[in-house]
């Protein structure tokens, strides 16, 4: 029996010339086969040639315990990376199926506009079309984001079982190990040096364990192995289980995506070509039936590998069976070596035992359920037991208090119940008692009125004092200020007085400056002819000189209008700018000749007399 495995090998590299996914799929099971049978009957053949007399486990522990660690080291070098390079290539493929299905969108939708606007289509057949697409581009995204998560939890998931691996080895390693005959230790990578073990996956190190947890509970392995590595291979079967799952569903999206993608081919085609609705539908349905992708995608032209259009298409198992590129021998080889296995139970039983630990994972949980339930409704019943008491015992207490409130009152209205002679007694008393408080009160309002009258006179005299103990403060603290305050208002006022002195000297100086320039320009302004009859016009210019500018506020006079300007804006400042230029302005110069002339300044009358009055 033990050729079958080599026949299995056999039919692994056997050169087919289609390596297509049912193929592919075919080989890893073959090989995961492969592997289960070996770990029944190859393993335990080569260590019977082996030399295990020197641990003190036993062969059946050894050879368990070997297959475990073999597996191990496989997810860990092998099958993780298998599984990471298959999901990655399936959500590439879904990717691209997505990005190509919204580029068939789009272009139909154009399609569909431009055809809209030539009369081509119907309204109705557009806008089904384009609800078609639409519905379409929706399911294909929910499939990517479906992929994508499945994705996200896979990496999470290959990462958790790396390190549960790793650290399933290290305790195994160390733990696990057992004394030669001459007392050397003897680890049990020494003795599972060249055993030969299958691929790892999740279910077969799974099965591996169970089987090893068998074979200790029955006690046979002569020896005492600490269990502390089992919870880590644990963990790692679970996340290897999770790590298929999730390659299951995103290999299980790219076909769903690549369907989508022939539809909309489909869809896309028929616009094109302006066929009718039906023709299009027609066209569709059999795009996505079994071998109909791919030559509607090669119709389309569509920019996709051949890998990726073969490696989701659909191949009947028929088809693939009886292939002419095989024999019948082949098949016929194949399917008794299948048969085979499933006879020795490698296969089989593998899943009863999946499946009974699945149940029993779940009955244990639904125990602990049922139990948690039961305390929680023991709890429940004792509280409400409690509760009950309770109100009992308040009810009683309540009824308690209402005979003794009765028994008061009761009382209290025999005592309030008194004789007539002790009515009118307590009346007089009362009448009386009433008098003196009246005549107790009066006195207490006059007093009272007395005490006002003395707090109000009290706080006039106490605010006055205030007053003055706030004068005395004030002039106490402004003893020495109100000095500084006076030799400062001096020191400006002789400031003042200095600066109004110095202006009237400058005032002074600036009329005798206008003078001189007025006397020098009148000389230059001079003909020779003016210079030899100066000695008969020598009136006029003592009339003009004679001519002064009076201040409109004061009796001075000035020669000049800005003498003037400037004296009524130093003297007068409380008269504005502007009152000051008009004042000056009003101001003309008459004619002492007698012709009734004026004149604004004293060069214009100098001209008139000079030319009107010689």
């Amino acid at each position: 029996m033990y050729y079958l495995p080599w026949l299995f090998l056999l039919l692994w590299f056997s050169d087919f010339k289609e390596d297509t996914a049912v193929v592919r799929l075919v080989r890893m099971r073959a090989l995961a086969y492969v592997g289960m049978v070996s770990l029944m009957a190859l393993i335990p053949g080569s260590m019977s040639r082996a030399d295990v007399s020197a641990s003190k486990l036993s062969e059946e522990a050894t050879v368990f315990l070997c297959g475990i660690k073999n597996l191990l080291e496989d997810v860990r070098d092998g099958s993780s990376k298998h599984f990471a390079e298959r999901t990655e290539k399936a959500y590439g493929d879904v990717t691209t199926y997505r990005e190509q299905v919204d580029k068939e969108v789009y272009a139909l939708k154009r399609l569909l506009e431009e055809a809209e606007a030539k009369k081509k289509f119907k309204e109705e057949d557009v806008r089904t079309l384009k609800n078609a697409a639409e519905e379409i581009k929706r399911s294909n995204d929910r499939e990517y984001e479906r992929a994508t998560k499945l994705m996200h939890n896979f990496r999470e998931q290959r990462e958790k079982a790396m390190e549960a691996t790793r650290r399933a080895l290290e305790k195994l390693q160390e733990k696990a190990m057992g004394k030669s005959s001459q007392g050397a230790s003897v680890t049990l990578v020494d003795v599972c040096n060249g055993r030969k073990h299958p691929i790892a996956t999740g279910t077969a190190l799974k099965a591996a364990l169970e089987r090893w947890r068998d074979v200790k509970e029955k006690g046979i392995t002569n020896c005492t192995v600490k269990s502390e590595w089992e919870g880590h291979v644990d963990e790692a079967v679970t996340r290897m289980i999770q790590l298929f799952e999730s390659l299951a569903g995103v290999e299980k999206a790219a076909p769903n995506s690549l369907s989508h993608l022939a539809l909309a081919s489909a869809f896309r085609r028929g616009a094109t070509n302006l066929d009718s609705l039906e023709k299009i539908v027609q066209d569709a349905k059999r795009a996505v039936q079994p071998g109909a992708v791919v030559s509607l995608l090669d119709r389309a032209n569509l920019s996709l590998s051949k890998e990726n259009t073969e490696g989701n298409s659909y191949v009947p198992w028929h088809e693939w069976l009886f292939n002419d590129t095989r024999t019948i021998v082949e098949a016929t080889v194949a399917i008794v070596c299948l048969f085979i296995c499933l006879k020795r139970n490698g296969v089989t039983k593998l899943a009863i035992e999946q499946e009974k630990h699945k149940w029993s994972y779940e009955r244990n949980k639904l125990e602990i359920d049922v139990v948690c339930w039961r305390e929680r409704l023991y709890n429940l019943e004792n509280n409400l037991k409690y509760f009950k008491a309770r109100e009992d015992y308040l009810k009683a207490k309540a009824a308690y208090l209402d005979k003794v409130a009765e028994e008061l009152k009761r009382r209290a209205d025999e005592n309030n119940e008194p004789s007539d002679e002790l009515k009118k007694d307590l009346a007089g008393d009362r009448k009386k008692r009433a008098d003196e408080l009246k005549k107790r009160l009066n006195e207490l309002k006059e007093r009272a009125d007395e005490l006002k009258k003395q707090s109000e006179e009290t706080s006039e005299v106490m605010r006055l004092e205030q007053d003055m103990e706030k004068d005395v403060q004030f002039w106490r603290y402004w003893k020495g200020g109100m000095r500084n305050l006076a030799n400062e208002l001096q020191k400006q006022t002789e400031e003042k007085n200095d600066l109004r002195r110095w202006a009237e000297k400058q005032e002074t100086w600036a009329d005798g400056q206008e003078k001189d320039v007025e006397k020098w320009t009148d000389e230059l302004m001079k003909d020779p002819e003016e210079e030899n009859a100066e000695h008969e016009n020598t009136h006029l210019v003592y009339d003009t000189v004679s001519v002064r500018l009076e201040c409109p506020h004061c009796p001075k006079t000035y020669a000049s209008f800005g003498c003037l300007k400037r004296h009524m804006l130093g003297k007068h400042p409380s008269e504005a700018e502007s009152d000051a230029n008009i004042a000056v302005d009003n101001v003309r110069l008459e004619c002492p000749h007698g012709c009734g002339k004026t004149y604004s300044s004293v060069g214009c009358l100098k001209r008139h007399m000079l030319e009107m009055h010689q």
